[in-house]
């Protein structure tokens, strides 16, 4: 595939993860404790769908990262760009693992989420599956935003796109990681980093995502216009 054309695709899946993602996340019930999670799973009639969703966004937009990562390994404007991408792309990818397991293991609790309504010594194991996947969740936006911190670093080193660009993603995902995933593993939960701070937080990572999507596309456009002139 030509280069300008694996951009284009990067764009489009990053911007159409972060529609999903974004679809999925404003369906899901607010975030609470684990048996509040129990909860709102046995009541909700499309949560599994919705993490599927939430599965289906959040790889699509890791491929739009993995292709971002990729142009920076293009002539590098210096040797910590190409490395700093490289790291984040590990990082990104552990992230997107421990992710996974998150909406895996909450699909997973629905039928015991059910169960519970008809056998409540179900509840043990309901209760025990949702703090497994709390505590994962918490170890996820600690690596995964920590994967974009180093996201944001390489695009500042790079000069492939605006300056700006790589500046807000450096510090979304630094505020994210350090004032969430990090404050939460040590202080636990809080309005902050269950409530409204941490969704609009959030919403400033997918507006990045979409704006780093569409310099991509862009910058996929120049790309071909310069094969097209190219004797």
């Amino acid at each position: 595939m030509a280069t300008h054309g694996l951009h284009r695709l990067g764009a489009v899946s990053a911007i159409a993860g972060t529609v999903i993602a974004g679809i999925s996340n404003a369906m899901h019930p607010a975030l609470t404790d684990p048996a509040g999670v129990v909860s709102n799973a046995a009541g909700s009639s499309s949560w599994a769908a919705i993490h599927w969703g939430l599965i289906v966004g959040i790889v699509l937009m890791q491929l739009g990262f993995y292709i971002v990562i990729g142009t920076l390994q293009i002539h590098p404007a210096n040797t910590g760009t190409g490395e700093f991408g490289l790291l984040a792309a590990y990082t990104l990818t552990v992230g997107l693992v421990l992710w996974i397991s998150v909406f895996a293991a909450e699909i997973a609790l629905k039928p015991l989420a059910d169960a519970v309504r008809a056998d409540p010594s179900s509840q043990t194991g309901a209760l025990t599956l949702a703090s497994l996947a709390d505590a994962t969740a918490t170890a996820a936006i600690c690596v995964y935003f920590f994967g974009i911190t180093l996201l944001g670093w390489a695009l500042l080193l790079s000069d492939h796109h605006p300056r700006w660009v790589s500046v807000m993603g450096l510090t979304v995902g630094a505020a994210i990681t350090f004032t969430v995933g990090l404050r939460k593993a040590f202080l636990g939960a809080s309005n902050w980093t269950e409530g409204i701070p941490f969704q609009t937080l959030v919403v400033l990572f997918w507006t990045w995502t979409v704006i780093l999507a569409a310099h991509l596309w862009r910058n996929a456009s120049r790309t071909g216009d310069v094969a097209r002139h190219v004797p």
